[in-house]
């Protein structure tokens, strides 16, 4: 793999990282550790608030444009793609009014747009913190394995709902007449 550093500055860099000073502990790299994934686990959940807050102002413009002028605005105005504005308003029709939204990030919104609507949307991630396993926990690997498992479960209860009111339907064969 070419990095693009001279040899010298792979020394420095290797070198600088593999350097311990005496005064470091392995508990106070614990805890330095803790800290920059708190920060990093902060700014998902800011990036997640955003995301719903663009969505909500890109709405806006929507509706405030003429027809047919949304899409050149966009382009004129954001490096941001068509389909990437469709999802920041996906997850502000979505998650704005999900009480769990602020824990969210925005590849977990994402994700959760795989179900059909808010209300299954709600339910999931209710269940899933009933459970014990929050969404706003889970790797996103976890999350679509969830979201897969799920989906399968919800279509084989809708498929033996469906078949239990079969069961139940009479078929008249009375004939309607000529053609």
């Amino acid at each position: 793999m070419d990095n693009n550093f001279t040899a010298s500055e792979t020394t420095a860099l290797t070198t600088s990282v593999l350097d311990t000073p005496d005064n470091i502990t392995i508990p106070k790299l614990e805890e330095e550790i803790k800290s920059h994934l708190n920060q990093i686990n902060k700014n998902y959940i800011e990036i997640g608030n955003h995301t719903v807050e663009i969505g909500k102002r890109l709405i806006q413009a929507k509706s405030l444009l003429k027809h047919g002028e949304w899409i050149k605005w966009l382009q004129d105005n954001f490096q941001l793609s068509y389909r990437m504005a469709s999802k920041f308003m996906q997850c502000a029709e979505r998650f704005s009014n999900v009480p769990l939204k602020t824990h969210l990030n925005q590849t977990q919104m994402v994700e959760l747009l795989s179900l059909p609507n808010a209300e299954e949307t709600e339910r999931f991630i209710e269940q899933k913190a009933a459970e014990g396993t929050p969404v706003s926990d889970m790797p996103i690997k976890t999350l679509r394995n969830e979201l897969k498992q799920w989906k399968a479960e919800n279509e084989e209860i809708t498929l033996s709902n469906s078949v239990g009111d079969e069961e139940n339907d009479t078929i008249d064969i009375t004939p309607r007449g000529c053609w």
